[in-house]
Order: structure tokens, then sequence, then C-alpha cells
């Protein structure tokens, strides 16, 4: 995929995690020879922000420390994909006033873990004087993680995201019955006017954001 997007765009920057050095894991280090030639190539943790006149990016997950346990676990050939998942970024974006989460392949317990550190206030103090702030209650758009699994899904988290549009990334008639129908309901219930964009059913889904 890193891949894909290299020779199709122009890439500037990349954001990449601390989980290991390329020698660990093929797909990894295919990704990052991927990126040879991005003028700059950004490890993220949860201190890292994106400020732009009109928009603005904050990594929600994971934590630097995160990170680098997850690196000493892949060296010593320990970690596990759960590992893997619990480093995986969750990501708020908000455009002209329009929020979106990305919670990409996320684990449960590392979604619970953004849901106390915004209860705390922890987000906005990595902002300090910026004039701006991370809002997760009521978001637009959340990108729900690993195809809307129901293992991978906080209800806490939901919780206060109550989204009003989620993206179900999937193929159709897949093995594991993706999406879960608990995520479903549960996500409905939070609140009744969702709507859901599903790949297998839309095929790609493109948000545009215009002003006004």
């Amino acid at each position: 995929a890193v891949k894909f997007i290299t020779e199709k765009y122009r890439i500037g920057k990349a954001f990449v995690p601390s989980l290991c050095e390329p020698s660990s894991l093929p797909l990894y280090s295919e990704s990052v020879n991927a990126l040879k030639g991005v003028t700059d190539i950004i490890v993220y943790d949860i201190s890292t922000n994106i400020i732009g006149n009109d928009y603005f990016i904050a990594f929600l997950s994971p934590e630097s420390e995160e990170s680098t346990n997850a690196f000493y676990d892949a060296l010593n050939n320990s970690f596990s994909v759960s590992d893997l998942d619990y480093v995986s970024p969750i990501i708020y974006l908000e455009y002209k006033g329009i929020r979106f989460v990305f919670a990409s392949e996320s684990s449960s317990s590392a979604q619970n873990e953004v849901y106390d550190r915004y209860l705390a206030g922890l987000y906005d103090l990595s902002l300090n004087d910026s004039g701006r702030s991370v809002d997760l209650y009521n978001v637009d758009f959340l990108k729900v993680s690993n195809h809307g699994s129901a293992s991978h899904y906080s209800y806490s988290f939901a919780g206060v995201l109550k989204p009003r549009n989620v993206i179900f990334s999937l193929a159709g008639d897949n093995s594991f019955g993706y999406p879960s129908t608990s995520v479903l309901s549960d996500l409905a219930e939070l609140n009744p006017e969702v709507r859901f964009l599903r790949t297998d059913v839309l095929g790609s889904v493109t948000v545009n954001v215009t002003e006004g």
C-alpha cells in the first residue's frame, strides 16, 4: 500500500511508528524502502501535531513509551499481532470545521486509553498556545478499526464520538463476518441518524469538504 501511494503521489513528509527497525518485520521493511526519497520522515507519538491555516492533525495514540516497549519486543521476537494493533495510530483531523477520527488497526485497549487521556484533557496540553483543541464529541466521520471487528471496538470511546458518519473499509462476503452486527447496532444506538459508508457496498469512499 505504501509503495502504491508513493508511486501515485509526491510525498513531502511521512509519519512512521517507532515500532521496529526495518529488519524486524518484512512488511515494515518494504514500507520503509518505499519511503526512500521522502524529504522528511517523522516518528510520531501523542505529542505530534500538524497545524495548518484551515486544518490540524493530532496523533491520539500511541504514547512514545508504548512504541518503545513494542520496539524491544520486536527485537526480541516476542511481539504479536495484538502488539502491532496496540501501537497503530489513532488520528484526529479537523479540516474547515469538519472533524474526522481514523482508528486504523488500533486495539480496543488503545481506544480506551485515548478515551481516558481525552477526558483528562491531556491532548490540549500538547497543543499549547496554538488556539486549537481536540474535540471528540459527536465527530462528523469515524473510520473504524479493523474493518468493524468487535474485538477492535471500544464502547467507551465510541460513546464519546457518537459519529454522524462511519466508514468501514472491508471486502464483501469476507470470511470474518465484518462488520460486526454488535458494532453496527451500538453505533446506531449511539446516534440514530448515523450513516454507514461501506466499501463493500459503495466502493471507494471519498469525502469532499466545501466552504459554507
